[in-house]
């Protein structure tokens, strides 16, 4: 009985968030799982692909305020959950029209919180080629086997006297010859649109992660929590997976800078390896830590705990967050990393080392 009254006071002070790229929430046994994981939880939902008729079935099972962001064509679409015992002091105060981005206020005890939950926009393609280079190279390939079958048709037109079935059959082998330049020219032209989608992403990406700086002003107390689709550090991607420079990477690093923002979850772990979302591409393995919360300085020394949870229904694991509330005592703040120590390969393998000492 009494260390049933003890957990009930401890959650009574405790704001507990779970955030979840769901990759789509529409079946009625993947909602009520998804559901029942974040109970008691303000639930931070990215790919919800949700329409009306979803949200009143939602509706029916959440015991608390539901705001949404969704577009239409059931595609993307984010979502915040709040548990009755903060619904009645909660608010919605902005949200995108792509459905990537929303942004909840509670105020609890004469302070306000602010969530702000986001999915930024994506640059993989479905079947991006391993090696884009590999088909220009099949076109240097095949324009210098047209030159030699060319040729060949000059000097057999020379002697074109002593052979007119010797000629028709260097011209069939010019007419495939052509046929496979013009296939791989296609090939070519599929791949550089595929290369300029990239890019126009990466910039959307970037793009969107400058717009999350008007949300950290007339804020003390907030969190930026989500998908963000972009690895911070060389750490955060498993080694046998690439690591690109990436422009909306230093944009996003910009953001942090200028608001003071903590990734919580690294500077709980500095040294640490863990991959929020994992999948097989093209046969191969890619792992990598995209799910991320970004806190503020006043909510860092409120931080309990923060870990990834794998789940049964998404190729991401869901982040969870524990902050204490005011009225309960603090764990006397949290050691702040500096986020440019993830690019300083000399500052990692010291600290490796340092902790076989």
């Amino acid at each position: 009985m009494i260390r049933k009254l003890t957990l009930v006071l401890y959650l009574l002070f405790m704001l507990r968030l779970v955030s979840l790229n769901a990759c789509g929430l529409r079946t009625a046994i993947k909602i009520t799982g998804v559901l029942a994981g974040g109970k008691g939880k303000i639930m931070c939902l990215q790919e919800t692909r949700w329409d009306e008729k979803i949200v009143r079935e939602v509706q029916k099972q959440w015991r608390g305020k539901i705001f949404t962001c969704n577009v239409t064509n059931s595609v993307r679409g984010v979502a915040v959950l709040v548990p009755e015992e903060f619904g009645e002091k909660s608010k919605m105060i902005g949200k995108d029209t792509e459905g990537r981005l929303i942004i909840v206020e509670i105020e609890y005890k004469g302070e306000v919180y602010r969530i702000i939950n986001v999915h930024c926009p994506n640059c993989r393609l479905p079947h991006q080629p391993k090696d884009l280079n590999l088909p220009l190279a099949q076109l240097t390939e095949a324009e210098a086997q047209l030159k030699v079958v060319w040729t060949q048709v000059a000097k057999v037109e020379t002697q074109l006297a002593e052979g007119e079935a010797q000629l028709l059959e260097v011209k069939v082998q010019v007419a495939v010859v052509r046929t496979q330049v013009a296939m791989v020219k296609a090939q070519v032209a599929v791949v550089e649109a595929q290369v300029a989608v990239v890019e126009a992403k990466k910039t959307d990406r970037k793009i969107f992660i400058e717009s999350l700086g008007k949300w950290c002003v007339n804020a003390e107390k907030y969190v930026i929590i989500g998908d963000f689709n972009v690895c911070l550090s060389k750490l955060d991607k498993a080694k046998e997976n690439t690591y690109k420079e990436d422009s909306s990477r230093t944009k996003l690093f910009e953001l942090m800078n200028q608001n003071n923002l903590i990734d919580i979850w690294r500077n709980l772990n500095p040294l640490k390896k863990i991959y929020s979302r994992k999948q097989v591409v093209q046969g191969e393995l890619k792992q990598s830590r995209i799910d991320i919360c970004l806190t503020s300085e006043k909510i860092v020394p409120m931080v309990q705990k923060v870990y990834y949870k794998e789940n049964a229904w998404s190729d991401h694991s869901s982040m969870e967050l524990e902050l204490d509330l005011p009225g309960t005592a603090r764990n006397g703040g949290s050691w702040c990393l500096n986020n440019s120590l993830l690019e300083d390969e000399v500052f990692i393998l010291k600290k490796q080392g340092d902790s076989y000492k």
